[in-house]
Parts: C-alpha cells; structure tokens; sequence
C-alpha cells in the first residue's frame, strides 16, 4: 500500500476521531434513568453492525492497523457477549431470531492485506467465525507483496466460512481515474478477474476511500455485484441501501474494545429521501438533509448531529420526518465531510445499556474527471 494511501487515510481518521469524541461528550448528560426505555422498532429486527478492518499489527502503517491483542479482545467480546456474527452470504433477508438480544454484526477486512493470515485469519477459522476478505485483483496480479496472492485466496475461499469481495482493479480514490470510462473499466475488469480465478460472479463490493456515486452503483448492479459497502459508520438493516451499506473503522485509533462493544449495539436510524445521494461531489454541499419514517417521529426531538471539523451543528426538523442540516459557510471545500447523527433510542433492560440509533454522513468534494456521467 502506498505512501498516499496512508496520508490520505491518517488525514480522514483525525476527522472521525474528532467526531466520535464530540458525539461521546454530547452523550455523557443523559444517565440511563433519565431516558425513556427503549422501544424497537421494526427495523431493530434486522440490524447488523458491520467492522472494517484494514491490517493487524502492521508496522509499516499504524494508522490503518490494528494490534492483533485488540483484535483478540474483540473476539473475546464476540463469545462473551454471545454476538451472533454474520456471513455476508446470509446478509440477505436477514431477521434476528426473535430470542436473540445479543447484536448482529458482520467482521470484514479490507484491502487484503498480507498481515492478516499470520493470526487474525487463523483465529477466526479457530473460533468458526464467518468474515470477507475485500481484494484489489491487479495489485495480487502484479505481485505487490502487502496482499495475500491468489493461491492463499484460493485455499481461503473453499472454507464455507470465508467469502471473498472485490473492490476496483486497484485500491485508489475516485479522484485519480482520469475519467468515468476508467472508473467503469476498472470497476468491470475486477469482476472479470475474480470470475476467471475462483469460477464464480462476485457479490460484494467495497468502494475504496468509502467513495459512492449513484452512476458507479449502477455500474455495479449492472456487473452482478449485490451489496456494496462504503466506510460511512452507521447500522445495516432491511431497508438500507443495497448499494451504500455502512461499515464502522476499526484501527489502533479507533479500535479500543469498548467502541466495539458501543458500537455494536448501536441501533439502525432508518432514512429516505436523502440529499445529496452521491457521496464524491464536485462541490461542497450548503446542507444535508433526510426524512425518517413514522416510527421515529416521536423520537426526533432527541436527535444530535456533529460535523467531523466543527462539532455539534444545529438542525432544522421540518414537520416531523425531515431533517434539515445547514451546513456553514467554513465547510472545507476539498477533502472529506463527515456528519454523525444519533437519536436516544432509551434505556434497554435486557441489555442493561442505553441504546443510540445512529446515521452516518460520508462526502468526498473533489471535481475529477471521473464523477461526470
């Protein structure tokens, strides 16, 4: 993985570090007796936290790694606290077992990268643990030695608990294809590339950097691809999008235990209607905005947004389902834009925690080539 990759990365991370730290301090009035109690709704039902993880214990870049006793602690927390984890090949039409209190999550790693098989692959095969494996097939063409080669990905994708995924050709942003044929090609000649080593259409995809477009999900469905996960933080359920399903980042920075047990028993804030859809824009964008379904209307007052270089910003509730986010005139006009949004979903007595839904807002301001139709 190269050096941009990293600085590119390492500059992101800061911006979620500061968010996440902003959102922790807001929560900390609120005690569980003085919430409500936690009422589900439908979309509780099929709610599943998903984990990306980039490299383990990998010297060279510490910022997109993860120290393999952190990850162990995680799997500890996984048996200790009954997680059911969930295979991507199940992900659809996924519904709880109405006795299951214990969260749903899915573990992912992306990238491929060569420092996972020495212990996190083979603990995870230990402890029959499903994850996904999302790869770049050129940079394993090429020989790159940071990515696990074709012939371990083979070994790997027999076992019944391993699914291999695909991001583009080659691991880069959005912002460095010269063109929209470029992006497309790279996006189709990966399909390719896997459908000729394992003899079989891929399902799954991971857009490198998080970056969405709705003319690139369209080049995906088209391609065969099912599910395609950004690295927006938020919770999966029945009715998100097929092609912008959240995941949550977990590295030494962001990675403690804790905000993996947090984290997991975050609740879907179901959305609609949302603008901007795109999450690469050519310019920054004035505001933000969503609608949330009848469910939460009784509950919206509650809601708390925090901007990733700013903090807690204000926000407009338009009758009771639209959420009206002005965004200020210093919003950075390159780089990314991060917006967190929570509602207090209540004290619940089963899991004898407060519950927090949670929608996360992810943009690229970049004008390359390649966002044009």
């Amino acid at each position: 993985m190269d050096r941009k990759i990293q600085e590119n990365y390492h500059s992101n991370l800061l911006l979620a570090v500061i968010c996440l730290c902003l959102t922790l301090c807001a929560f900390a009035p609120f005690s569980a007796k003085a919430n409500t109690d936690y009422s589900p709704i439908e979309p509780d039902q099929s709610a599943i936290v998903a984990y990306s993880y980039f490299q383990i214990d990998d010297d060279a870049f510490p910022d997109m790694s993860l120290s393999f006793g952190t990850f162990e602690q995680h799997i500890e927390t996984i048996k200790n606290e009954n997680f059911s984890v969930i295979s991507l090949k199940d992900l659809k039409g996924y519904t709880k077992p109405k006795s299951q209190s214990a969260p749903s999550i899915i573990i992912s790693f992306e990238t491929g990268h060569k420092s996972i098989l020495d212990k996190a692959v083979p603990l995870l095969i230990k402890e029959k643990i499903p994850f996904t494996i999302f790869i770049s097939p050129y940079e394993i063409d090429q020989g790159q030695p940071y990515v696990i080669p074709w012939h371990e990905l083979k070994k790997l994708e027999r076992n019944p608990l391993v699914t291999i995924g695909i991001h583009s050709a080659t691991y880069k942003a959005m912002q460095d294809y010269e063109d929209r044929a470029d992006l497309d090609y790279a996006v189709s000649s990966a399909i390719t590339r896997y459908k000729e080593v394992f003899n079989h259409a891929p399902l799954f995809y991971a857009y490198p950097y998080g970056d969405h477009g709705t003319a690139l999900a369209a080049t995906l469905k088209q391609g065969g691809i099912a599910y395609a996960f950004g690295l927006q933080s938020g919770v999966i359920h029945d009715t998100s999008p097929a092609y912008h399903l959240p995941r949550f980042t977990m590295t030494d920075n962001m990675g403690s235990n804790q905000r993996f047990i947090d984290t997991a028993y975050n609740l879907p804030l179901p959305y609609f209607d949302m603008i901007p859809q795109d999450t690469v824009l050519t310019s920054a964008p004035t505001s933000i905005s969503f609608s949330v379904p009848q469910a939460l209307h009784d509950k919206i007052d509650s809601l708390l947004c925090f901007h990733s270089g700013i903090g807690k910003i204000p926000t407009d509730i338009i009758g009771k389902e639209r959420i009206h986010i002005a965004l200020p005139d210093n919003t950075e006009t390159s780089g990314r834009l991060r917006v967190n949004c929570t509602i207090n979903a209540g004290y619940d007595e089963i899991a004898e925690r407060q519950r927090w839904r949670w929608h996360g807002i992810l943009h690229r301001i970049n004008t390359s080539p390649a966002l044009q139709p």
